[in-house]
């Protein structure tokens, strides 16, 4: 008895630690930021708390109403185009927060731009928060079946060597969310296992149907888990799964509300995309496939190569004499269910998941994946084959480039940037399979920014830039279009349709004795670019940037920039101009050909 307290009283100071270490890390290195997809769940439950309604009719005409995220409902109510289930659970944390606003600031306006600080913050801790508490859960799942040391490996894995750090435990996304859903719904089933009592046994079935109940809440994609778990508990509970059903009724009320909003039993999320959500090609299939495992800005096993050894883990899993049949089966049905995940995102017509850090929906298969690790790690020593032994030696190293990967993507600030820099990869998807510049080496490269930012604020450096703009090629927007080679220019007096988007690609020479700073050098302030000016009678009609497609540019050296542009929706005669600039400190010397003009047509109806 003696052992066992000190076991609990071990682990619950291993919990404790593992919770205060991963709300620090989560929130005090990097930056906060926020996404158009976390608004809604951000200010719902300050909403209700402030304003008494589940409505968010009081932001429509504010500086956030107006967001993608929020739609009409059946009612003409404005209501959140996303699942309510993240802000259900982030309510008890929200109800803390808000009643410190109103002790420390009573007359804040949570409607006003100036909450807009606050209110990232508040979605950080929130973030935090949930994310920690399912770091701890896993561990305690770990713990079931695994000494403490394999177990705080693997929960460290989890939770830094992932994407449960730079998507999870820093925004509220839903899947930070899910996963606590997830890990402790199969915690539970874990538990319900050991239990000596039928009314325990009852208990943990009843409260992992309502973890698996609330999950299709928080990301309907995540429904497969719930299914399977089903399956599962339908296989070996029989009667005694009614209990388990009955927790499912936790979705009850999301599923009222979204029928009552929206008229369907999906709510709002069919109205984010004006296109199909779903590609079914084979074609398409297997190139996402192939992008969410190693395309060098989302894959899988690039970020997190220590889930290589999941492989392995599986393998020890399938072999071992002693373990469970239950467990066995319960892990193999969160597997299948994850390869489900898994296929159904590589049917997904937006794969890579809009502007985000890295592997976001694939943070959705942590939990059955990293867990299946355990079985790795708890086999090191224990054979004598040489490729256990190779195994062995490569954990450490793999740990140290995931959790190195993990810290830039993080801390590398500048190197969000490059979903929009220079072309959109909404619009160019092709850009996940770049290599010499993909967005985890211009995060890298962001973290050196302070390194650089010297030279280009020198007082020396500005006056002995210069440069010429040779020539520039232009060409409608088109999905096959290859902006970042030569394409066959369209003449711009032969006309453009009003609204078209337009590629640019500007050919540049530098002539001073100092060298330039391009988009791969992830400065943002201080780099070269190209301002591109679309201008009327007189009278600038919009302003973009044509960005350099390089980490330096020596002297003498030639180059090229390439960008978008959005054509006026007013038909008639315009004028491109284009000059070379500092970006934010100031402009090149308009001698020596650092400019150059154009005239372009934009003819009504034309097609």
């Amino acid at each position: 008895m003696a052992k066992l307290a000190g076991n609990h009283n071990r682990d619950a100071i291993i919990s404790v630690c593992l919770f205060s270490l991963s709300i620090a890390l989560y929130l005090l290195l990097g930056v906060h930021y926020g996404s158009g997809d976390t608004v809604p769940a951000s200010l719902a439950a300050l909403n209700l708390l402030q304003n008494g309604t589940l409505y968010f009719d009081d932001f429509k005409d504010g500086y956030l109403g107006q967001g993608y995220y929020f739609t009409h409902s059946l009612h003409g109510h404005w209501v959140s185009a996303y699942p309510i289930g993240v802000s259900i659970l982030s309510f008890p944390i929200y109800l803390v927060l808000y009643l410190g606003l109103r002790i420390f600031a009573p007359s804040t306006d949570i409607t006003d731009p100036s909450f807009e600080p606050l209110r990232i913050w508040f979605e950080s801790i929130a973030a935090a928060i949930l994310t920690a508490l399912a770091v701890v859960v896993f561990y305690r799942a770990s713990r079931l079946k695994f000494s403490p040391r394999v177990a705080l490996l693997t929960t460290i894995i989890f939770a830094f060597a992932t994407s449960t750090w730079f998507t999870s435990g820093r925004a509220l996304w839903q899947h930070g969310p899910a996963n606590l859903m997830l890990v402790t719904g199969f915690y539970l089933l874990l538990q319900a296992t050991r239990q000596s009592t039928p009314s325990l046994l009852l208990l943990r079935l009843s409260l992992a149907g309502v973890c698996f109940g609330l999950l299709p809440a928080v990301r309907p994609s995540s429904a497969i888990f719930s299914i399977a778990a089903l399956a599962y508990v339908l296989y070996y509970y029989r009667f005694k799964a009614l209990v388990f059903i009955g927790g499912f009724s936790a979705y009850l009320p999301v599923l009222v509300w979204n029928i009552s909003q929206f008229g369907q039993a999906s709510g709002g999320y069919g109205r984010l995309s004006g296109q199909a959500l779903y590609t079914f090609t084979f074609s398409h299939f297997l190139t996402t496939a192939l992008a969410h495992l190693v395309s060098p800005s989302r894959g899988l096993l690039l970020i997190s190569p220590i889930l290589l050894l999941f492989i392995p883990g599986l393998r020890q899993l399938g072999r071992s004499l002693t373990e469970p049949a239950t467990d066995r089966w319960l892990v193999y049905t969160l597997l299948l269910a994850a390869l489900g995940v898994f296929i159904q995102y590589s049917f997904y017509t937006f794969w890579w998941a809009g502007y985000s850090a890295g592997t976001r929906f694939m943070t959705d298969l942590l939990v059955p994946l990293v867990y299946v690790i355990n079985y790795t790690v708890a086999g090191f020593g224990s054979g004598t084959r040489g490729w256990e032994t190779l195994v062995s030696k490569l954990f450490w190293p793999l740990v140290g480039i995931s959790l190195v990967m993990q810290i830039a993507l993080v801390m590398g600030t500048n190197g969000w940037q490059w979903d929009p820099i220079p072309i959109d990869s909404n619009l160019y998807p092709q850009r996940f399979w770049h290599i010499k510049d993909n967005q985890v080496i211009r995060c890298f490269k962001s973290l050196v920014v302070p390194l650089r930012v010297g030279e280009t604020q020198a007082p020396d450096y500005l006056p002995n830039l210069k440069g010429t703009i040779n020539q520039v090629a232009m060409v409608p927007y088109g999905p096959e279009i290859n902006p970042f080679r030569d394409f066959e220019n369209i003449s711009p007096e032969a006309g453009f349709k009003p609204g078209e988007k337009i590629y640019l690609r500007a050919h540049l020479t530098n002539r001073g004795d100092k060298a330039w700073f391009g988009v791969h050098s992830a400065l943002l302030k201080g780099e070269s670019r190209v301002r591109v000016r679309l201008v009327r009678e007189g009278q600038v009609k919009s302003e973009d940037r044509l960005f350099v497609l390089a980490d330096r540019v020596l002297p003498g050296q030639d180059t090229v920039a390439i960008g978008m542009v959005k054509l006026p929706e007013v038909p008639g005669p315009y004028q491109l101009k284009f000059d070379l600039v500092l970006e934010v400190i100031g402009y090149f010397s308009p001698l020596n050909g650092s400019t150059h003009e154009m005239n372009l047509m934009i003819q009504k109806g034309n097609s």
